[in-house]
């Protein structure tokens, strides 16, 4: 008996329902209306972000360890950077966890990467024990234990497609706390405002060459002077920090930047006080820090410029903002405390970025005001709202920030999420409206060009954050839930009690 023939092909009518099938599928996703599309993307994408959220906390429980979540913003190369992208995939998140040189916690609670530190009269093997110096702690050994430490892949946002609007409340740029002022079309909330005067959509983190750091008018301003590199005043908007590297275009780095290193394993860079730091184990020994044309993150989870924190109890917080760039920033150029405390650094100024980041940040003015946070780039309204938030929106297609109406600028920006944790681990989304909601009203003594006068933010901004009148008593809450275009174009975000 032979066997059947096997079949050969499909019959005519069998091939009529698969194309008919195929053409029905299309159909349907060709009819998703365009804002449905964008609000599932971003959507997605803050739910993912929660869970992560919650697996790093639960990861710290169940380990008894500390964990941190650190985020990654960077702008594609070739854009300008006057508004955040993420057209090549550089907006990413990642969990980052103990390793064998890091399993206890630190002073606050984050996982142990010792930071590059500084010890007077450090003394070592090859050295004269009876010369007072300095010994500093290389950055790649610190850059080296977070590379150790990841746990997990990137959690990548979809390029293109979702990008972070904001990863806290409020961008302050060279602005460090009470009695400063803050420098012109600053502070920007984490919706960005929409400049009237010149149509340009000022958002969160966008960075723009033109704003230079301006003098402050606080206390300690002799730390926190305009410094030049090469004749050239360094910009501060966007995170970004040229000093020597040169003006940046095209989000990527100018130059080329190597640094000193550790050549004897012991961990610490040598100098005397009295020469410049190539008093070093080999002069020849350079870590390259910066690649010129490499893509230059506005927040680079490596350097762990911001990250969350979730500590064994479930208890959860976030970090000082730059906090490695702001150690290596203090007292580069001198000042009243350096000449207080006779830093020998003074002698050698502006020779640091040969040791690390130096003047890639703002200096800051001893430890007390970096855990105060006064001093830092951004700020979080935490203690006011009792979440940590961060903002999700569909990605901008175009480094275009003109547009001829705040509604326009708006519409560029939504659907926005935002995905926040609290102290004790709750975690929330929230879909941010378009509309005020009944019986709420704006506190207007701070709105437009207020905000940068020094009159008015020394009567009603304590801590970075809005106080009723000459009192360290809050007024209202800040705006977490909704955007309008009056806000955009009023520059409010802070509501009536």
């Amino acid at each position: 008996m032979s066997l059947p023939r096997m079949r050969q092909a499909f019959s005519l009518v069998e091939l009529l329902i698969v194309v008919a099938i195929i053409v029905l599928a299309m159909g349907m996703t060709f009819a998703i209306p365009k804002g449905d599309l964008r609000f599932a993307q971003v959507k997605g994408a803050a739910d993912e972000l929660a869970a992560t959220m919650r697996l790093a906390r639960n990861l710290a429980i169940d380990k008894k360890a500390a964990y941190a979540l650190a985020f990654n913003i960077q702008n594609a190369p070739g854009s300008s950077g006057l508004v955040l992208n993420n057209r090549s995939g550089g907006h990413w998140y990642r969990i980052l966890g103990p390793h064998e040189d890091n399993w206890d916690m630190g002073n606050n609670g984050s996982p142990t990467y010792p930071l590059p530190s500084r010890d007077y009269n450090g003394t070592g093997p090859g050295h004269d024990d009876s010369a007072p110096g300095w010994k500093e702690r290389p950055v790649h050994q610190f850059l080296g234990d977070v590379n150790r430490a990841w746990s997990g892949d990137k959690h990548v946002l979809p390029p293109g497609k979702v990008r972070f609007l904001a990863l806290n409340d409020q961008d302050d740029g060279g602005y460090r706390g009470q009695g400063d002022t803050y420098p012109a079309t600053y502070p920007r909330p984490w919706f960005g405002f929409w400049d009237a005067t010149n149509q340009r959509l000022r958002g969160w983190g966008g960075y723009d060459p033109t704003l230079q750091m301006v003098a402050p008018t606080g206390d300690g301003i002799q730390e926190y002077q305009p410094r030049t590199r090469q004749g050239k005043v360094i910009s501060h908007s966007g995170f970004y920090y040229e000093g020597d590297d040169g003006l940046i275009t095209g989000s990527v780095n100018p130059r080329d930047r190597d640094i000193y290193m550790d050549s004897n394993a012991d961990g610490w860079i040598y100098h005397t006080a009295i020469n410049k730091p190539t008093l070093v184990d080999d002069v020849n020994a350079k870590y390259r820090l910066l690649t010129k044309g490499q893509p230059r993150p506005v927040v680079n989870a490596e350097w762990l410029d911001y990250y969350l924190i979730f500590r064994p109890d479930g208890s959860v917080s976030d970090s000082a903002f730059m906090e490695l760039r702001h150690w290596w920033g203090r007292n580069i150029d001198g000042g009243w405390w350096t000449k207080l405390f006779r830093d020998p650094f003074n002698a050698v100024k502006g020779t640091q970025s040969e040791v690390a980041m130096g003047d890639m940040c703002n200096q800051y003015f001893g430890w007390l005001i970096s855990w105060l946070k006064e001093n830092h780039e951004a700020v979080s309204f935490e203690p006011r709202t009792g979440y940590f938030l961060i903002t999700l929106a569909p990605d901008a297609p175009s480094d275009d920030d003109v547009f001829p109406t705040a509604e326009m600028a708006l519409r560029s920006m939504t659907p926005m999420f935002r995905v926040g944790i609290s102290r004790l681990g709750e975690v929330k989304i929230i879909q941010v409206g378009n509309r005020v909601p009944s019986g709420k009203t704006f506190d207007t003594n701070l709105s437009g060009t207020k905000w940068n006068s020094k009159s008015d933010t020394d009567k009603y901004v304590r801590r970075k954050m809005v106080t009723k009148l000459n009192s360290n008593l809050p007024n209202g809450p800040p705006v977490t839930d909704f955007v309008t275009a009056e806000m955009l174009r009023d520059r409010t975000w802070w509501l009536n009690p």
